[in-house]
Order: structure tokens, then sequence, then C-alpha cells
């Protein structure tokens, strides 16, 4: 019989050898298939170590989501089609699983050609080999079943085709604002509109209703997430294009309705207007952000460049990460009051670093009240709550202490995947010129501008 497990609802462990596996080592695999139920795969890569003895299946995962993590996905593409090719056995059931990550990263990467020949090998190769090898009339069931859900993703239209970089010319230094969120101008269509970057959208743009109209895109039935996608011919950014990138195109959101019901200040009125009014201007997505390659951000000179050459060695640096294909999110690791944090990077929220409540209640950092806060929902509600926030924190990145500029939130979070939440105030704190560098995938920090060096 094939043990159920968690991990995505799929056996991980080969057939039939469980009865034999040693305690810890089971309490380990179920601790892994929690962990990236939850999405906290630098964890689930670090569970094991080199002395543990593992299945195939973990040595090779873990190989996959370094590959994923480092911005390598046609690394994990092939660790995948290869490792199933010629060594199919030694993963059992957890083919399965393998089979789908290859066709959900052939998909991110628009590898068609390569997904196609795929379903192909699993058809006229795996399935009768499996047959013969294992006998069994469950599992034959479910390779079936993947192979014709994998022949109707093959037909399936791809709404969100990747995006590439097309670099033209000189790099060019870009000029930007950063009140209150980190906008540049760019072209869109050819048409000059201003652009939010926001690394935390897992989109490559998100457009409002009217700028849609204003670019005199029609609004079709495709849809994503449930909202509408339209393709735009292109978006330049300083000297370096895009073609053909898929939208998402949102309603407007206004805070009219919340800021009547709570009676607000004006003050206060007037500076949430202004974050919504902020907000429904076109949003560059972290699709888009990790094409970029090298993006230093001068606060100081208010001015974004894309370095080609070798930098100087940075006052701080530490490593991110992508976790999560289809909809690709960016974490890096620090540690709070000596407490390890993965954080999720969010250059568009407009906060200093926001605790997820679970993380603080684990840890039971000293906290004090501080004031009330209002925050507006999504639906323009505003709400008013109480603010806990951490008492004297110390920071560190990466070893390198680094000065608490700002209040620590404790926020109510259900997401698993990270502890903090890192806003834009964040980044801004860590020195005058911040580089986000997706080909080493580090994060690197410099007192003053680099130049300065």
């Amino acid at each position: 019989s094939m043990k159920k497990f968690s991990l995505l609802t799929l056996g991980l462990l080969a057939l039939c050898t469980i009865s034999t596996m040693a305690q810890s080592y089971q309490s380990k695999m179920e601790r892994y298939g929690g962990l990236i139920t939850e999405g906290r795969f630098l964890e689930a890569c670090q569970l094991f170590t080199d002395t543990d003895s593992v299945s195939p299946f973990i040595k090779l995962h873990k190989q996959i989501l370094a590959a994923i993590a480092q911005n390598q996905n046609r690394l994990a593409i092939s660790l995948i089609d290869e490792n199933l090719r010629y060594n199919w056995m030694a993963y059992g059931a957890d083919v399965l699983y393998l089979s789908r990550e290859l066709l959900n990263l052939c998909k991110a990467e628009g590898m068609h050609d390569k997904a196609a020949s795929h379903v192909e090998w699993l058809k006229r190769e795996y399935y009768l080999s499996q047959k013969a090898y294992y006998n069994d009339a469950e599992y034959n069931k479910s390779v079936e079943k993947l192979i014709s859900s994998g022949e109707q993703r093959l037909r399936e239209r791809n709404l969100l085709p990747p995006v590439h970089a097309i670099r033209k010319g000189k790099s060019q230094t870009i000029k930007f604002t950063a009140v209150p969120l980190l906008k540049t101008p760019i072209k869109v269509n050819d048409k000059s509109l201003e652009g939010l970057w926001m690394t935390a959208t897992p989109y490559p743009m998100i457009i409002k209703h009217q700028v849609a109209k204003q670019l005199g895109l029609v609004v079709g039935a495709d849809s994503v997430a449930g909202f509408p996608v339209v393709y735009l011919d292109s978006i330049r950014i300083g000297s370096i294009l895009f073609k053909n990138v898929p939208a998402l195109v949102s309603k407007v959101a206004t805070p009219i309705k919340g800021i009547d019901k709570h009676k607000l200040s004006k003050k206060e009125a007037k500076r949430i207007k202004e974050i919504y009014a902020e907000a429904n201007k076109p949003k560059i997505g972290l699709p888009i952000i990790r094409q970029l390659e090298t993006i230093a951000i001068d606060w100081k000179r208010q001015e974004i460049s894309f370095p080609v050459d070798s930098l100087p060695n940075a006052d701080v640096e530490e490593k991110m990460y992508f976790a999560y294909v289809d909809y690709p999110y960016l974490f890096m690791p620090i540690t709070i009051s000596k407490k390890t944090a993965i954080g999720k990077i969010s250059t568009g929220d407009v906060v200093y670093i926001k605790m997820c409540d679970k993380f603080y209640k684990k840890h039971q950092f000293p906290s004090e009240n501080w004031n009330k806060s209002m925050y507006v929902t999504t639906d323009g509600n505003a709400v008013s709550i109480p603010n806990l926030i951490l008492k004297s924190p110390s920071l560190t990145i990466n070893g390198r202490p680094i000065d608490t500029k700002e209040k620590i939130d404790i926020v109510p979070e259900t997401t698993t995947s990270y502890d903090v939440l890192l806003g834009l105030t964040f980044f801004q704190s860590i020195g005058q010129t911040i580089v986000f560098d997706f080909k080493q995938m580090k994060i690197k920090g410099w007192k003053e501008g680099i130049s300065a060096k």
C-alpha cells in the first residue's frame, strides 16, 4: 500500500519501504513535507545534513529547490529531466511529483517543447516500464492520470508567458522618487507613465482599468487569479525593453468609505488618500524586476542604475532567494534579537519591518504597547488596531549589526512562508546605496555611494 503524505498529497517515499524506516528519519521527512507545504524552502534544505543518509528523492529535491532559489530554473529542469529518464526506479512514486514540478518549471520558463518531450517520454517509455516493474494497479492509474493532465496542460494557452529583457545601447540611469512609494518613469506602449516597483507582486505587471482604457486596450475574457489579463506590446525601463508583457487589470481602490466611517482627521485622511492615489499607478512586479539582473538604488541621489561591471566590496551583504515557481516571491534571512527570521522582500510596502505574530509568540520577544495605528484594508475600510512593538530589538544582517531605525511592529499574519515583512523603509535604512543582484542572488548595501569607495 502506498502511504499518503502531506507534501502536496504525494507519496514522498518509495513504494512499500515505510515499515522499515527509522523513526527519526520518518519524523524528519514529515517535517520536510511540512516546510515545503509552508513554502519555507531555505529551512527545508537545511533540515538534512550531508551526513544524513537520505533517499535519492530528498537528495534530488534539495538540488531542485536550491536551483530555483538561485534563479536557475533551467538547471532545475535539466536535473529533473535527466534523473527521471535515466534513473526513474530510484524515485518510486515520487516520479509523479517530480514530473509535475518539471511541467511547472517549463511553463515558467516558456519551454513548451521540453514539456512536450517529457509527456511523450511518460507515455512511450515510463508507462510501460513502470507497469512491468511495479505491477501495481493503483499506481498505474496514477500514472495514467499524470499523463492525461500533462497532455491537458500542453493544450492550454499560457496566459502568463515569461518576460525577457532586451538591452538596447548603453545602460541608462533613471531618476526615481520614493515618497511614499518607489516609482520611476516608464514607457508602456510608447506612452509615458510612472511605474511602482513592487518586489512582492508575483505578476509581471498590474494596471488599473483606467490605464488599460488610456492605452486603448480591450479587456477580454482571459483571466489569472480572478483578474483579466491584457498584453502590452512594450514596456521600457531606462534603456531596457520588454515586449509582449502580460498585465493583470485590477479595479481602482478608494479609501473614501473607510475615511468617512472612522471620521479620520484631515491629516490622516490626506495621508491615506495619497497612498491610495499612488497605489493605483501601474505596478512593476517581480517577474520583470528579476530580469533587470543588477539594480543599484542610490537613495540620496534618487537614481536607479543597472551596473554591468563588477562592484567593489559592499559594507553589508546577504543572500536573497526565490521560492515558488509559478508565482515567485523573494526572501532573505535577517537576525532579530539573535533569532534568525525569514524576511519577505517587499519594496511596495511603505513600512520598516513588520513581524508576524506567530514568530513573535514563538520566541516571546520583549514588547511594549505603542499608540494605535490606522490601517486601510484593500476594500477601503480603515481599521484601528492597538500597536504592539518590539522592545529595543537588535538587528544583524549576515553577522553585521545594523542600526534599528524605526519601530518593529507585530502584526496578525496567516502566511507561513516568512516571519517578517521587510518594506521600503528598511531597504532605505541599510545604506545610501543598495543593490539587488539577481545574477549572484545577493542583496548588498554601501553606507555611501558605490563610487565613493
